[in-house]
């Protein structure tokens, strides 16, 4: 018998061993992703579970390790695929769309790309990145057209039409998916987005029809019960509640003959849904009794909650009874937690600063503009608090009326016409933006209505606007004359305030203008004593010491004394030369012995006069001074524009008497 060498035994073991090491950590991989798929059929249409997640992150851990301890198996392109869907399933949509790329990327030709790309798309959906999602969704459907997962490729892209309101375009998409995949799991699901598509195109008929066609469809009864419920709110919608009522009424019937624990769920939802419609059609104490019903007989659970909300919304828009209403919702907040609960706050809040706004426009003594302006607050606490635009409406219109020559006036105008778009009465909106347009032409407001009806109309705007102006709907009352009193002592009041002001200006030049006459005084008196002691230098005389407070005469007498006594030297005259010089030669001097005292000497030219001291030292003006006077110093303030006003003669200024 041939022996098999012992190392092609070892090679063979070594590779059965790796095979079956890599095989079976791939094999808990996948096992890990079916149990996660089991957790999440049992809760299709919510968020992943505790157990759901923890299968989630044994499926990562398993494929992470077979990538870095095999990273040559086959399996390594399914590992990354799982590993990227798992990372959606938690929620790591931004991971979920790397880790697919990095599949698409690294492993182009892999059979697995298109589930990749698919699951890319899915993730971008979640981020709401529909435009990427929308062109990897077409990528797929066009390269790969027998894609064995079309259908999850066509929902998704369905579901990001729905999500984006192309509700048109979303009903086509789940339509295809019906007609090219009859066999798929996901056939249920576009039922049910049909439906609600037709419903976002208000086609209550199509919608009510389609959701009858998945209550026999739903593969789950809590599903097909749902849709049920959904088949009555379309013909809510369609108003037939007569109708509506009469099928919750058969379902019931149905209902009542099913386990009751079941019975307890869904028999006080079908009462919930019959008081609506009573009251919707106008059987107001009908709706009353029934909800009163429910709240006595649910105090504890969320069926009570949503009676007891009914109870004060009939309180409030019915019967406007806001004391009632807020008693009523002051309850909800008492009850357990309900879809209502956050909105009984809302409301119930709401009703509480209505009541504070009509007490202030009740208050005789709040200002005409006061009133309009609580008026309109309470306008628009209807319209977007309370969501009554009916309500609103009125209020709008009402402040136009009464306080049309307000600020707000113009305002609620146009908000009336804003709030008639959104009720749907487009041709009742346009008429209210052309009374707009004519009657507040020079606003804000009435360009706006300008605009808006350019938009709807185009070059026949005019026309529109020509039938504004003629219209009378809502014709503003006159002003009162209690508020052109008022207008009247606001204006004067407003005039006494201007005169105040140009007086309290004009005070304050004057001032400036004697602040900056008497620096120039003192700039004056300035140079005038420099030049005084220059000219006293130039003679060696030295002003001498005088005591602060000393008066001008004492000042002048002081100065007086410290000139030196000047003696007259006549010897030059005598000699005909200068003083101290001698008489020339040959001369004879002459003889003024007779001569009068004080008169020139016989056969002399007559004495010129004496001869002026010298100048004293010219003192520069001051920098920025203007030629033949001196300037104001640098750090007085100066009034640009202040009118010149004549030297009053050293008079006090304005303000310092």
């Amino acid at each position: 018998m041939r022996r098999i060498p012992v190392a092609l035994v070892a090679l063979l073991v070594t590779l059965f061993l790796g095979g079956c090491a890599y095989y079976n950590t791939f094999y808990m991989a996948r096992k890990a992703w079916d149990k996660a798929m089991e957790e999440r059929a049992r809760n299709p249409l919510q968020g992943a579970s505790a157990a759901e997640l923890a299968q989630y992150e044994q499926c990562m851990r398993a494929c992470t390790n077979l990538l870095t301890k095999f990273p040559d198996s086959k399996y390594v392109d399914e590992a990354v695929l799982l590993i990227g869907r798992c990372q959606l399933g938690k929620g790591d949509y931004e991971g979920a769309v790397t880790q697919f790329q990095l599949l698409c990327d690294s492993l182009p030709q892999s059979r697995f790309v298109p589930d990749a790309l698919t699951g890319q798309a899915q993730a971008l959906t979640r981020l709401r990145r529909f435009a990427d999602a929308e062109s990897t969704l077409n990528q797929v459907l066009a390269r790969f057209p027998d894609y064995a997962g079309k259908d999850q490729a066509l929902i998704t892209l369905g579901d990001g039409f729905r999500q984006q309101k192309r509700s048109r375009e979303a009903l086509e998409t789940y339509t295809r998916l019906i007609r090219e995949c009859p066999a798929s799991e996901e056939r249920y699901r576009s039922q049910t987005y049909r439906g609600e598509a037709y419903f976002q195109l208000e086609e209550w008929d199509s919608a009510r029809t389609e959701f009858s066609q998945v209550a026999l469809d739903a593969p789950r009864e809590e599903d097909r019960f749902a849709a049920r419920l959904k088949v009555g709110e379309a013909l809510e919608r369609a108003r037939r509640f007569e109708e509506a009522i009469t099928y919750y009424r058969q379902q019931q019937i149905d209902v009542r003959a099913q386990p009751k624990d079941l019975q307890q769920m869904r028999d006080p939802d079908l009462q919930l849904r019959i008081a609506g419609c009573e009251a919707l059609r106008g059987q107001v104490d009908r709706a009353v009794d029934q909800y009163t019903t429910i709240k006595e007989a649910h105090p504890n659970d969320r069926f009570g909650s949503v009676a007891a909300y009914q109870l004060g919304y009939i309180q409030e828009v019915n019967r406007e009874d806001f004391d009632q209403a807020r008693k009523f919702y002051d309850a909800v907040n008492t009850m357990p937690r309900s879809e209502f609960t956050d909105v009984a706050k809302e409301r119930n809040s709401g009703l509480a600063r209505a009541a504070e706004y009509k007490k202030m426009m009740a208050d005789s003594k709040s200002h005409f503009d006061g009133r309009a302006e609580t008026a309109f607050l309470l306008a628009e606490l209807y319209c977007f608090d309370m969501k009554k635009l009916d309500r609103a409406l009125v209020e709008y219109l009402g402040v136009e009326r009464a306080y049309s020559f307000t600020r707000f006036g113009p305002k609620a105008a146009f908000a009336a016409g804003w709030v008639l778009a959104k009720m749907k009465r487009p041709a009742a909106a346009d008429s209210a933006y052309a009374r707009v347009a004519a009657r507040y032409s020079s606003t804000a407001f009435g360009l706006a209505a300008q605009d808006t009806l350019q938009r709807h109309f185009g070059a026949a705007a005019d026309s529109v606007l020509a039938a504004g102006g003629r219209d009378t709907t809502n014709i503003p009352c006159p002003k009162p004359p209690e508020a052109i009193a008022d207008s009247i002592a606001q204006a004067a009041r407003a005039d006494s305030l201007r005169r105040k002001t140009v007086a309290d200006s004009i005070r304050l030049i004057a001032y400036s203008d004697s602040l900056r006459r008497e620096a120039l005084k003192r700039a004056e008196a300035m140079r005038a004593d420099s030049v005084t002691r220059a000219t006293a230098a130039s003679r060696g005389i030295s002003r001498p010491m005088v005591p602060a407070g000393s008066s001008v005469p004492s000042i002048q007498a002081a100065e007086m004394d410290s000139v030196p006594p000047v003696t007259a030297d006549t010897s030059a005259v005598r000699r005909g030369g200068p003083p101290g010089s001698a008489p020339p030669p040959g001369s004879t001097p002459p003889d003024t012995s007779a001569a009068p005292k004080g008169s020139p000497p016989p056969g002399s030219a007559p004495a010129s006069p004496a001869a002026p001291p010298a100048a004293p030292p010219t003192v520069p003006p001051p920098a920025g001074a203007a030629p033949g006077g001196p300037a104001p110093p640098d750090s007085l303030p100066h009034m640009p524009g202040a009118p010149a006003e004549p030297d009053t003669g050293g008079a006090a200024p304005p303000g310092n008497r």
